[in-house]
Parts: structure tokens; sequence; C-alpha cells
């Protein structure tokens, strides 16, 4: 968001200002002999707060960190979002269903969540703005012991927040 200009305001009553109020002297105020002039300090307007929307999560093939097309879709909207919204950073976070070793499990976790974010960066996302994380099998949204349990959880996070 670009900042709102301010200009000074110079009079020989006092004056207050705020970038909505208007420029005409206060009714008990009166000039004196002594006052040359003063200058009216604007008050900052604070940053608007910025809607974040919830974004659905990044879904995987078993054993895999390979993106599908659904999956580019919805990143190359997370990316338009994110360049419009420079305050905004995010973290992807990747998860696993529980085959596999833990070690195994951590490392997919983040391949998914680096998978997402190299999506992200080439829609023109800086990488500064980007965290990724893995929580391995440890943070199961639904049982692992049905194959619609284990599709569940093979995911990426997507969580956003506004830098002041």
């Amino acid at each position: 968001p670009s900042a709102t200009p301010y200009s000074s305001v110079t009079a020989t009553p006092t004056v207050t200002t705020t970038p909505s109020a208007s420029l005409t002297p206060s009714p008990s105020s009166t000039p004196t002999a002594s006052a040359s002039s003063q200058t009216a300090t604007p008050t900052p307007t604070p940053a608007p707060t910025l809607s974040i929307p919830a974004w659905p999560a990044i879904m995987f093939l078993g054993g895999t960190a390979v993106l599908d097309a659904t999956d580019k879709a919805q990143l190359a909207q997370v990316a338009q979002f994110l360049v419009a919204n420079p305050t905004v950073k995010v973290t992807l976070t990747g998860h696993t269903d529980m085959g596999r070793t833990e070690s195994e499990r951590q490392a997919l976790g983040l391949a998914r969540a680096k998978a997402a974010a190299a999506y992200l960066v080439a829609g023109g996302v800086p990488a500064t703005r980007i965290t990724t994380l893995s929580r391995g099998g440890s943070s199961p949204v639904a049982s692992n012991t049905t194959a619609a349990g284990r599709a569940a959880n093979r995911r990426v996070t997507i969580a956003m927040t506004q830098e002041s």
C-alpha cells in the first residue's frame, strides 16, 4: 500500500489537521502577537488490515512431491495474491501419511513444501517471503488406517501473515 501524501499547513491561528479534517481554525484559537506561525503535524494513518483468504491444502499422491495441474492452478492463484500484496508472507508446511520411516516422512514433507515454494517463486513471489517446513506424519488430519485417510494426510498447508 502506498502512503497517503500529507502537506504541511501554515497558519497564524492554531490549526489541527487529520487527513479528513477541514483546514478551518477552531473557534477557540486566537492569534497572538508572539505566534509567528505553527505547522500542524499530520497523524499517521495505520496500514489497512488486509483480509487474507484461507487456502485449501495442496494434495499429493503417495510417496511423491509432484504437483499436478489442480495444484498448479491453485498455487497460481496464491502467487497472484502474494504478488499483489507485498506485505504478506507465506508458510508452506509439508505433511505425509505414515508410510516410510520417520526421517523419510520428514524429507518427503519438506520436498512437498519446497515444490510448492518453487512454483510460487516461478510465479513472481520473492523467496524471502516464503518459509518451508515439514511435519512429516506428525500432524494427520485423518486416520492413516484407510486409503482415504492417508490421501487426506498427504498435503501442503498454506498459512499467510501480514507483516507491518
